[in-house]
């Protein structure tokens, strides 16, 4: 749900941010950097379906889940090549991990406004059968 959307993105951002400061001699950054994003993953696998169907209901989930989905999909296609071109022009992946966690962070604050904008329709919705 929302709370466990946030700690997940959170810590895919926090990975990104601890592999910009890794340096190859320093072993414990790598490994808290892979742990990080390991601990991140579900948030592709199982993430989009419990935002689709919390962010709607029984009835709007397949549409919401096919929508999800299609911005996932779009969002790998245009951003995917960037980290690699940001990394061919500087000679250093530091800027397209900074990339990818903006990435990130602007994905986790698009799901919390849906949670947020969800809320307050439940609320009008609640105060039209009151």
């Amino acid at each position: 749900g929302r709370r466990s959307g946030l700690i997940f993105f959170s810590v895919a951002a926090c990975g990104f941010v601890i592999t910009c400061m890794a340096q190859p001699d320093n072993m414990g950054l790598a490994i808290a950097a892979m742990l990080c994003m390991g601990f991140s993953l579900p948030l592709v696998s199982v993430g989009v379906p419990t935002f689709a169907r919390d962010i709607g209901t029984e009835e709007t989930y397949s549409a919401n889940m096919a929508r999800l989905q299609f911005a996932f999909m779009l969002g790998s296609t245009v951003v995917g090549t960037i980290p690699g071109a940001i990394a061919d022009l500087t000679s250093s992946y530091v800027l397209a991990y900074i990339f990818l966690g903006v990435m990130t962070i602007s994905s986790m604050l698009l799901v919390q406004l849906a949670y947020i904008r969800m809320k307050k329709m439940a609320c009008v919705k609640e105060q039209d059968n009151s």
